[in-house]
C-alpha cells in the first residue's frame, strides 16, 4: 500500500488531503495504542466527510455515504456486512459509543468489531443474520486504500459540481497550517 507521505496530489484536492491526512494519522494512532471506539468514529466520519463530496452542497448523507461505500471501500477489502449495515453502525458508534444500530424500516445487523488480535466479540456471534464481525485493522486498511483510490479519482474529474465542493467554503475555519 503506498505510504500518504509519498503521495502527491494536485491543487484540487491538496486541501481536503491535508486535512484527511491528519484524520488518518489520528486513526493509525488510535489502533497502534489499541483504542478501537477513536479509530471508528473517524473512519465512520471519513466515509461521511468522503461521500459529502458527491452532493452539490457538500453535505453528507446516507445516500452519499453508502455509494462512497460501494464504489470505494467495497473494492479494496471483503467484509460480510453490507452499506446499510456499515451507515446503521455509523450512526451507533458515532452519536451513542454503542454496537446496536437504531431501529428504522431497513435491516440492519449489528456490527460487532475486533482490533488487531482481540476478537473475542466476533467469535462470540452466533446468528450471522443479525450481527456480523469485523477488524478495525481490516475496514482501516480498505478505507485507507479506498481514500487514496477517491483523491486519485478526484483530481482527474472534470465534474463542475464536485470541483466547487472542493474548493471548501469561504467560512470553513482552517486549523491546520496549509501552504498555498
Amino acid at each position: 500500500m503506498a505510504h500518504l507521505e509519498n503521495l502527491r496530489f494536485g491543487r484540487k484536492t491538496a486541501r481536503l488531503s491535508n486535512r484527511m491526512n491528519s484524520i488518518l494519522a489520528a486513526i493509525e494512532w488510535s489502533i497502534e495504542n489499541l483504542q478501537p471506539f477513536p479509530a471508528l468514529i473517524l473512519i465512520l466520519s471519513g466515509i461521511d466527510i468522503m461521500g459529502s463530496i458527491q452532493d452539490e452542497k457538500g453535505y453528507a448523507s446516507e445516500k452519499h455515504f453508502s455509494d462512497w461505500v460501494v464504489n470505494y471501500l467495497f473494492k479494496e477489502g471483503t467484509f460480510d456486512f453490507n452499506e446499510a449495515d456499515l451507515y446503521g453502525a455509523r450512526c451507533a458508534i458515532v452519536h451513542t459509543l454503542r454496537y446496536d444500530p437504531k431501529p428504522d424500516k431497513k435491516v440492519r445487523r449489528q456490527i460487532v468489531y475486533g482490533i488487531r488480535w482481540n476478537d473475542d466479540a466476533i467469535k462470540k456471534i452466533k446468528d450471522p443474520a443479525l450481527q456480523v464481525g469485523v477488524n478495525v485493522d481490516d475496514l482501516h486498511k480498505a478505507f485507507k486504500a479506498a481514500y487514496i483510490k477517491y483523491l486519485e479519482d478526484l483530481e482527474n474529474s472534470t465534474d463542475p459540481k464536485i470541483n466547487k465542493v472542493l474548493e471548501m467554503h469561504p467560512d470553513y475555519v482552517d486549523l491546520i497550517p496549509f501552504d498555498d
